[in-house]
């Protein structure tokens, strides 16, 4: 199912992650994937996850450790951590990126329902 937040629709590196394997943004990535998914967490989290600002930098947009701690509180709390290949490894992948569409979606109101004309 293709991405329908206005966030993430249309973004290469999400929909790559969402059916492949070998996209997933995982720690120490940089650039403009890892800035929307620290975005996407302040707005989907409740309370918003604390950020460094020297990875929330705009030349930094870097995936390190409190970006990594954001993501994986948000799997766990979410429990979407496939079991079988992770325990608490915090990549960015089809699971992540497909919950993190959704709420998003949901955030801006979107009705998630593909029959809504």
């Amino acid at each position: 199912m293709p991405l329908t937040s206005r966030m993430l629709k249309g973004d290469r590196a999400f929909e790559s992650a969402l059916v492949n394997d070998r996209a997933h943004i995982t720690p120490g990535s940089r650039g403009n994937q890892v800035w929307k998914i620290q975005a996407a967490l302040m707005i989907v989290m409740d309370p918003p996850p604390k950020i460094g600002g020297n990875e929330l930098a705009t030349k930094a947009k870097f995936c390190g450790p409190t970006t990594t701690a954001a993501v994986l509180e948000f799997k766990r709390t979410r429990d979407i951590i496939n079991r079988s290949y992770e325990n608490d490894y915090p990549i960015v992948g089809k699971m992540t990126v497909g919950q993190l569409d959704k709420e998003l979606r949901n955030k801006e109101g979107g009705d998630p329902s593909p029959l809504r004309p």
